[in-house]
């Protein structure tokens, strides 16, 4: 069979790519390995309720989804509040928000002056790219990095500041997460409101949508180039002009063998686990998001998702969010335990930490493998036409270097290869007018 454009992965950004080719006349396929569209923007159903499983809030910042939220009509819906993020060191929580916050963050006072003075006015872009420590050693100075940054980023990624990239930390410290505005829907869990309007944008777009199925396998031209079949799961093969791959990098290179490009193999991931409890107790927790510094815990960071939305769980029920990144190489990964022990092992540290028990009305688990890419120094977006096989193209947050990776940037990747896929001589030289910011 055949097919104008064949996009692997209902996550954001293949759900845009699919739609910006429909929407410019094109016959499309959308494929998703999971039976519902969104990837890691998806929700999970408990008591006759959603809540969102990886994307809280939609930050002010995020102009790609602001975009897209007002072209389909729902950015009215969306309120907005000013929360604290919170560190949480030597079990007391400190704030970075104004200059008392800083007055107080135990830091030598030295220190703190130089970061006050110098990271939040450091220039952007930086002329050349290098190493996270070199640069924050500069603005912060060595103790800053020892003490705050260098801790933060092994919660994050498993890594010192020294192994990633200045570019991409400098664009999340001036992306302003911890005192922009985060917005939500009263009474809805907006990720899944989102989900439903572009399901049912790319119904009336003419998209063929086939959920519980996967890309198997690619059979390639005779002269290795292209993509010839696209075999999936259901046992079905295709023939398409131009396949859009929104999938990670490490299960697209298992597909693009023996025509892999070193520039994708390359590119490590971190996953995550996530667990909610919901609770009726009250919590020690008044900030809406908080990382735990030291001493070092199983959970990196507690989101009280009832401080943003008290609408989204029931009334009088506290909603924390653990959170751990987990590297996917480490020995003994979280990622492959029981949520039952993973559950145990969190109210354990709680417990340790905050001196009282968390009595759990329920609880949810996820462990996702693929959560994002390790923006390491040296770190290059891969080409959006791919390399070696000239009708693939790529998207994802793998691609969005240096800026923060969000749920818009994700959507801004998709239109980005559907724009290339629609220029290219895959699809007979399309001549695309695309104005949209998403």
């Amino acid at each position: 069979m055949s097919t104008d454009a064949l996009v692997i992965g209902g996550g954001m950004a293949g759900m845009v790519a699919a739609l910006r080719l429909a929407e410019h006349g094109k016959q499309v396929l959308l494929v998703e390995q999971a039976q519902n569209l969104g990837g890691l923007a998806s929700s999970f159903q408990h008591d006759g309720r959603l809540y969102p499983l990886g994307y809280h809030h939609i930050l002010s910042t995020d102009t790609h989804l602001i975009a897209f939220l007002a072209r389909l009509g729902l950015l009215d819906l969306v309120h907005w509040k000013r929360l604290e993020m919170g560190f949480s060191i030597d079990k007391k929580v400190y704030g970075l928000t104004g200059p008392m916050d800083l007055w107080r963050f135990p830091l030598p006072m030295h220190t703190k002056l130089r970061m006050a003075a110098r990271v939040a006015t450091a220039g952007f872009p930086l002329a050349k790219d290098e190493p996270a420590s070199a640069w924050l050693k500069r603005v912060a100075g060595q103790n800053a990095v020892a003490q705050f940054f260098d801790p933060l980023t092994q919660i994050k990624f498993g890594l010192p500041t020294a192994a990633l990239s200045a570019a991409w930390l400098r664009a999340r410290t001036q992306g302003r997460e911890a005192n922009c505005r985060y917005g939500y829907m009263p009474n809805a869990d907006w990720v899944s409101v989102l989900v439903s309007a572009l399901h049912a944008r790319l119904l009336k777009a003419g998209v063929e949508i086939r959920l519980n199925t996967s890309a198997d396998g690619f059979g390639l031209s005779t002269k290795g180039d292209r993509i010839a079949q696209v075999r999936l799961s259901d046992g079905t093969e295709y023939s398409p002009a131009a396949v859009v791959a929104a999938i990670p990098p490490p299960i697209l290179s298992r597909l693009t063998k023996p025509a892999s490009d070193p520039a994708l193999t390359g590119i490590a991931y971190t996953g995550v686990v996530s667990t909610i409890i919901a609770t009726r107790d009250d919590v020690p927790l008044d900030r809406y998001w908080t990382n735990f510094i030291s001493p070092k815990l199983s959970f990196g960071g507690i989101f009280r998702l009832d401080l943003l939305n008290d609408s989204l769980g029931h009334p009088g029920v506290r909603l924390l969010n653990f959170c751990t990144h987990v590297p996917r190489d480490q020995n003994a990964s979280m990622l492959t335990w029981s949520h039952e022990k993973i559950e145990a092992l969190y109210l354990a540290d709680y417990k340790k930490r905050f001196g009282v028990a968390l009595r759990p009305a329920w609880t949810h688990t996820s462990q996702i493998p693929l959560y994002s890419p390790i923006f390491v120094h040296g770190y290059r977006n891969p080409a959006v036409q791919h390399p070696c096989l000239s009708n693939l193209f790529l998207a994802g947050n793998h691609r969005t270097f240096p800026v923060l990776a969000t749920t818009g940037s994700a959507m801004g990747s998709g239109a980005e290869a559907a724009r290339a896929a629609m220029a290219s001589s895959a699809m007979g030289l399309c001549v695309v007018h695309d104005t949209e910011a998403a």
